[in-house]
C-alpha cells in the first residue's frame, strides 16, 4: 500500500511551485506573521524571475490559472509610480519576503490590495 499525503493537494512534478493558491493563500498568511513579528517595518514582497528580473510588488491584480498580473514599484524609495506586470508562473525562480524600514521603502507589498483582487 502506497503512503499518501493527505495534507497537501498533489502537484504535477512540472507545475510551478509558486502559484495561484501560493499567492492566493500561503503568501497572505506569511505576511500577516512578518507583519506581526515586525511591528512598524514595511513588509516587501519580491518576484524574482528566470531572468533575473526581480520585481517589487505593490500588489496582485489577477491570479489566473497559468499567470499572475502584479502591480510592481518603479522606484522603491519613493514608490510613486507603478507597472502592471503579467507574469506566467513557472517564470517565477524565487519568491522573497522581508521586513524594511519605512524610510527605506515607504509602502510594501499591500495585502489588502491584493487579497481583494484573488477573492474576485
Amino acid at each position: 500500500m502506497a503512503h499518501t499525503n493527505r495534507s497537501r493537494p498533489s502537484r504535477d512534478a512540472n507545475s510551478a511551485p509558486f502559484d495561484a493558491p501560493f499567492f492566493r493563500s500561503l503568501l497572505p498568511e506569511h505576511v500577516r506573521v512578518l507583519h506581526a513579528t515586525y511591528p512598524g517595518k514595511v513588509p516587501v514582497v519580491l518576484l524574482q524571475l528566470a531572468d533575473d528580473t526581480c520585481l517589487d510588488l505593490c500588489h496582485i491584480e489577477t491570479l489566473d490559472p497559468r499567470w499572475m498580473a502584479v502591480s510592481v514599484y518603479r522606484d522603491r524609495r519613493t514608490c510613486a509610480e507603478m507597472d502592471t506586470i503579467f507574469v506566467p508562473y513557472p517564470a517565477i525562480t524565487r519568491v522573497i519576503l522581508t521586513p524594511e524600514d519605512p524610510g527605506a521603502q515607504p509602502q510594501g507589498f499591500q495585502l489588502e490590495k491584493s487579497l481583494a483582487a484573488s477573492a474576485g
